[in-house]
Parts: structure tokens; C-alpha cells; sequence
């Protein structure tokens, strides 16, 4: 596991960067995902079918392989 990631129980947490900026940290768990700006100390929580709406009406579509 890279060192940007740190888990705690079921739960996975990344520290997103770019460009050496730190964006944020998300969290990524069984039930939802969790995204917490650089410098905030409240954050933002989305439900799976949530993020798929939202991928799905924002994201861009390319083909995917494992």
C-alpha cells in the first residue's frame, strides 16, 4: 500500500496530491466515500449510488481494464 494510504479498520484513507499540493484526504469505506479539503476540517460525503450519478453526469467515459 502506498504511503499516501492508511487504513483503519474496513476503512482506506488517501492523501490526494497534485503537483506536490495537497488537495486532500479521501476516505473510502463499505457505506460511502468521505472528501475532506487541504486545511478544512469538515468534508463531504457521498453514498455509492451518489458517486455514480455524479460519474456518471460529469465524469468522462473511456474504456477501463483491470
Amino acid at each position: 500500500m502506498p504511503d499516501s494510504a492508511r487504513g483503519g479498520g474496513n476503512d482506506v484513507v488517501f492523501q490526494v496530491r497534485e503537483n506536490e499540493s495537497k488537495l486532500g484526504d479521501l476516505k473510502i469505506s463499505q457505506g460511502n466515500l468521505h472528501w475532506v479539503p487541504a486545511g478544512c476540517s469538515f468534508g463531504y460525503t457521498l453514498g455509492w449510488s451518489q458517486l455514480d450519478e455524479i460519474a456518471e453526469e460529469q465524469g468522462k467515459r473511456e474504456k477501463y481494464t483491470y
